[in-house]
């Protein structure tokens, strides 16, 4: 699976709350730093949608 359009928010928060079911864990990765990029850049709906997210779960997959 890959993100059809990574400035779409939509596409962004189902790749990372693997809305699917079946996101590899890399996508979800490319879909929290696009968000955590647009977050910087004052866009607060990717705020809300990045603290939606099972962040802990990322994280733990990664080690």
């Amino acid at each position: 699976m890959t993100i059809e359009n990574p400035s779409s928010l939509s596409s962004l928060s189902a790749a990372l709350l693997n809305r699917s079911g079946n996101t590899p864990l890399a996508v979800r990765f490319r879909a929290l730093f696009a968000l955590k990029a647009l977050a910087s850049e004052g866009n607060n709906d990717a705020v809300d949608i990045i603290a939606e997210g099972p962040l802990s779960v990322l994280v733990k997959a990664d080690k």
